[in-house]
């Protein structure tokens, strides 16, 4: 699990870096009663990796980050709430939460993103395939390397049922689309 298709450790940036991010959150209380609020964030994209599974264990046969990374996510949450008085010491308070206030649709993760994702290859039987070795460590010791593609096609000139799988490097994951919550209370 630790080898690339080089026979050498794979190190490399892990899945959650981040080396750049920016959160700004303010808030302005107006003397009418209005309360207006923002957070902002933007981040640097995470680097995404090729799997390849090996007999059930997950491989990252590029080394990491061989897919480059996500595009720059970025945020913009609202709040606005407005306080009215009542007679004596009563009030009511509405307000409203906007996350992602721009709608924006950036995609977070392609596959295949983690070692829980989709492989280049799914079965042609419809499942995610796995590559089966009846000897996977010798492929490990196989001097300068080895071809992942050229142990695909002996496995399928083998028998094996595997396909090149169609939503290789397109996006699986995506940011949360706007939301809007109301809120009303009445403070006695």
């Amino acid at each position: 699990m630790s080898y690339g298709s080089e026979v050498k450790p794979v190190y490399g940036l892990l899945p959650t870096d981040r080396p750049h991010t920016f959160k700004a959150s303010g808030a302005y209380d107006f003397k009418w009663g209005t309360t207006v609020g923002a957070n902002w964030l933007i981040e640097s994209g995470i680097p995404q990796t090729t799997v390849v599974r090996f007999t059930g264990y997950p491989v990252f046969v590029n080394g990491r980050g061989d897919l480059g990374r996500t595009p720059v996510f970025s945020q913009l949450d609202l709040n606005l709430t407005q306080e009215f008085k009542l007679p004596g010491h009563s009030r009511i308070q509405v307000g409203a939460n906007i996350d992602n206030a721009f709608d924006q649709d950036r995609y977070t993760a392609f596959y295949p993103a983690s070692s829980y994702g989709p492989t280049p290859y799914i079965s042609a039987t419809g499942g995610y395939g796995n590559v089966n070795i009846a000897q996977p460590a010798a492929v490990l010791y196989t001097p300068g390397g080895y071809d992942v593609n050229k142990i695909v096609a002996d496995y399928i000139a083998g028998g094996g049922n595997l396909k090149a799988n169609p939503f290789y490097k397109t996006p699986n994951a995506f940011q949360g689309r706007r939301v809007i919550r109301l809120q009303a209370r009445i403070t006695f």
